[in-house]
């Protein structure tokens, strides 16, 4: 998976794939091509110091053998930072360690709510580009709509 920290610009120079850190314990929760609620993922990329991210509904490693409670997803941690904040930070630059940090939990897809650090490799060291997304696709999904997010409790988002 291309991931915040994974450089199409390496990928072409040196045909190896290399992903700035692995993301896990987090699910996107979005709306499937039907209308109805399941669990999605995304990738990014970095091109030319351009970026692009897209979702889809995807089950991957998702399912939890003990299954997921009412406050995975309802008033969540990433409920609560969109609904407090404004946004949900998906990507983190931690410059004491060099890398990328993921958000972990069940994050409600609202596109325009989603920030991203890009980072690029320069020779052997993960650099930080930027925090804005330039582009998102999603295809087989759409957003969560606001009656969700309410019920999620997201209230005033």
């Amino acid at each position: 998976m291309f991931s915040s920290g994974r450089s199409v610009e390496t990928l072409i120079k040196t045909h190896e794939k290399k992903a700035a850190a692995a993301f896990r314990d987090y699910v996107v929760l979005l709306n499937d091509d039907h209308g109805k609620v399941r669990a999605g993922t995304y990738q990014s990329v970095v091109y030319k110091d351009k970026t692009f991210v897209a979702f889809g509904p995807h089950h991957g490693h998702t399912v939890i053998a003990e299954g997921r409670t009412c406050k995975d997803c309802h008033n969540s941690e990433r409920v609560l930072e969109v609904r407090n904040t404004g946004k949900v930070v998906m990507t983190r630059w931690n410059a004491d360690e060099g890398r990328v940090i993921h958000t972990t939990g069940v994050v409600p897809f609202v596109p325009d709510k989603l920030e991203f650090q890009f980072v690029t490799l320069d020779g052997d060291v993960w650099v930080p580009l930027t925090t804005k997304t330039g582009r998102f696709q999603y295809e087989f999904c759409s957003p969560l709509s606001a009656k969700q997010l309410k019920a999620l409790g997201a209230k005033g988002t």
